[in-house]
């Protein structure tokens, strides 16, 4: 007789347990990865030409009149495209930057 309430709540947790409704998978969202390896070389290529070009204490140019050279710079690649020139922009401002203003 001991043994019957001890099997009733064993039966009670299985069936409990057996009852739950099942969590609704996870939703998998299959996104194209973001190429960012043109903006990294335009910048490294920017960089470069913006240290080369700076003497100390000149004043950074803007950023409109350094996107000709971007395209300039650009058209000597067929495979550089506006994300390059966009990276070349900002490496190029961010190298002659560093360099004029001694942040570095």
């Amino acid at each position: 007789m001991k043994f019957l309430p001890f099997a009733f709540c064993l039966l009670i947790l299985a069936l409990g347990s057996a009852c739950k409704k099942p969590e609704p998978p996870v939703p998998v969202v299959h996104v194209k990865p973001v190429e960012v390896v043109p903006y990294e070389d335009g910048y490294l290529a920017g960089y470069a030409m913006g240290q080369k070009e700076a003497k100390p204490r000149d004043q950074p140019p803007a950023p409109e009149s350094v996107e000709p050279m971007a395209h300039e710079e650009g058209a000597k690649d067929p495979n550089r495209d506006p994300k390059w020139e966009r990276g070349f922009v900002a490496g190029y401002m961010a190298g002659f930057r560093e360099k004029a203003l001694g942040l570095k």
